[in-house]
């Protein structure tokens, strides 16, 4: 349940993330560093949290 939790905030801030670069308040480099740090969370880290609560 806390990787669901996790996951729509992750989503939430992309969609933050993607208002703000639209608007043209973030430059394009932090756009695109937002974009690859929350990449390597879902890869990585949501995995790992999905499979320890998941272990016995």
């Amino acid at each position: 349940m806390i990787y669901k939790i996790i996951s729509i905030s992750l989503i939430l801030i992309l969609i933050v993330n993607l208002i703000l670069f639209g608007k043209g308040t973030i430059p394009a480099l932090a756009f695109w560093i937002t974009i690859a740090i929350i990449a390597i969370i879902t890869y990585f880290v949501i995995p790992r949290i999905k499979s320890q609560i998941q272990a016995p």
